[in-house]
């Protein structure tokens, strides 16, 4: 329920970078645990490639 609050108010306030950034670890550790404990493969390339590319703008 937390994380689904988190969700609403990334999605519909004005989250600063700190929010986006914690609210993205705990996605990736939410799936990670979900992966080992399951033995599957979650594809979440959309997310993974927006993550990229907002990390290569931070480099240039």
């Amino acid at each position: 329920k937390e994380m689904e609050n988190k969700r609403n108010e990334l999605c519909y306030g004005y989250p600063d970078e700190e929010d986006v950034k914690g609210y993205t670890k705990k996605f990736y550790k939410i799936k990670e645990i979900l992966e080992n404990a399951s033995g599957l493969k979650f594809e979440i390339d959309f997310l993974e490639k927006y993550m990229s590319r907002i990390k290569g703008e931070k480099n240039e």
